[in-house]
């Protein structure tokens, strides 16, 4: 008998198939006088790893079992860090209706808030 794969509910699709390729480098970059000093996130990556962000984005936001996910170069999801990254990776999809999250806002149901189906 073969074992399952074991894959993130989010993005699951698109995360065991890309784990090789995805090489995720995030930093940041102090801003310049010309930008009033705020700082900058930068993202970087070849292709494969745009796309792979782009899927996870799009992952998270039609997950109908949470609200949000995290990576971290050197924590879980390190796998799909360059040694170049800083800081992780925080994707929170509002409103916010996870019910661990805010009670609230939480469909009755457990499925998607009004007007997110």
């Amino acid at each position: 008998m073969r074992r399952k794969a074991r894959v993130n509910k989010v993005g699951a699709d698109t995360m065991p198939r890309a784990r090789r390729a995805v090489r995720l480098n995030i930093r940041i970059l102090p801003g310049d006088a010309s930008e009033n000093k705020v700082p900058l996130a930068l993202i970087e990556g070849d292709k494969a790893t745009l796309v792979f962000l782009g899927n996870l984005i799009l992952d998270d936001a039609r997950n109908p079992q949470d609200c949000g996910i995290q990576m971290f170069p050197r924590g879980p999801g390190n796998i799909y860090f360059g040694r170049k990254s800083e800081i992780g990776l925080y994707l929170h999809r509002l409103p916010c209706w996870n019910k661990k999250v805010k009670e609230n806002d939480a469909a009755p149901n457990g499925d998607l808030p009004p007007g997110e189906r």
